[in-house]
């Protein structure tokens, strides 16, 4: 119950909260800072799925670039393209870093995070039920804030890391 509440209420718990806000700003406008430019290097070209995708692929400064790219997201994203496209009739040919692919992904995972902040801050606001309006503010605090001040695409190596596998 309420035993706790003493534990929790101490003198420096406000340092402590803009401490954590501070880190949730600082992440988010890193990622910015880092991935927005690196979404300008990325080329699509969007071809009949008959066609030939090297002919489509001439700028050869993007190919030498791509020769010394050895990140799994670019096959993966091609593969995920190739399988789709006599679906759609069309599949998309990557000329560029596929380290801008990384890019585009973080960027949407933080676009997602941010939403659902977002989601989660407007309906503990407009939540007429107290109880609805402290489920929506824990979640707000306790897990959406932490996940974003922590959050980036170099998690994803923990589940390649020798000592996890």
């Amino acid at each position: 119950g309420f035993s706790e509440v003493g534990d929790l209420w101490y003198r420096s718990r406000w340092v402590a909260a803009l401490f954590a806000l501070l880190m949730t700003a600082a992440n988010v406008s890193l990622l910015l800072w880092h991935d927005v430019p690196q979404v300008g290097n990325v080329k699509w070209q969007w071809i009949h799925y008959r066609e030939k995708a090297s002919d489509h692929c001439a700028d050869h400064a993007h190919q030498a670039e791509r020769a010394g790219d050895y990140l799994i997201s670019q096959l993966i994203v091609e593969k995920c393209s190739k399988l789709l496209s006599p679906v759609f009739r069309w599949y998309g040919v990557f000329c560029g870093s596929s380290s801008a692919i990384v890019c585009q992904i973080e960027l949407l995972g933080l676009c997602v995070m941010l939403l659902r902040c977002l989601l989660r801050g407007s309906n503990a606001r407009l939540a007429r039920k107290k109880r609805q309006r402290w489920v929506e503010t824990s979640y707000f605090f306790w897990k959406a804030l932490p996940e974003l001040s922590t959050y980036s695409a170099m998690r994803l190596l923990h589940f390649v890391t020798p000592l996890v596998v």
